[in-house]
């Protein structure tokens, strides 16, 4: 661990950690997904597939996080993400996939980054 890694587990505990990792890793999956292009996403059934299964992925990382992490960080709209995540799982027949895109391609990155930035400077 790192004492980056270190600092935050002091703060918000290993649990908080491990789901930011974590919520990195399905963020580099939605990179990969959204670099085939939006042509390959709306043609192959598969690959929106994945790309929902990586939203309930971001959102159950997001549910692992303790509660004063997301007060203490604020900027980082987690809790859209979390309820992204719930609509996928639970509506899912009330999902376009263009959300779910714009969600990847549009909403993600600069979330990713602020998670990024929190694991490099704590």
């Amino acid at each position: 661990m790192s004492a980056l890694e270190g600092s935050l587990e002091a703060r918000y505990g290993r649990r908080t950690v491990n789901a930011l990792l974590a919520f990195e890793e399905f963020a580099s999956q939605a990179g990969r997904l959204v670099a085939r292009g939006r042509l390959a996403y709306d043609a192959d059934e598969m690959l929106r597939l994945a790309a929902d299964a990586i939203v309930v992925k971001l959102g159950e990382s997001v549910t692992r996080m303790d509660a004063s992490f997301l007060t203490d960080h604020p900027q980082l709209p987690l809790r859209l993400i979390k309820d992204m995540r719930t609509l996928v799982a639970h509506e899912y027949d009330a999902i376009r996939p263009g959300l779910v895109w714009n969600t990847l391609e549009r909403d993600l990155p600069p979330v990713a980054m602020a998670i990024a930035d929190v694991l490099d400077r704590s």
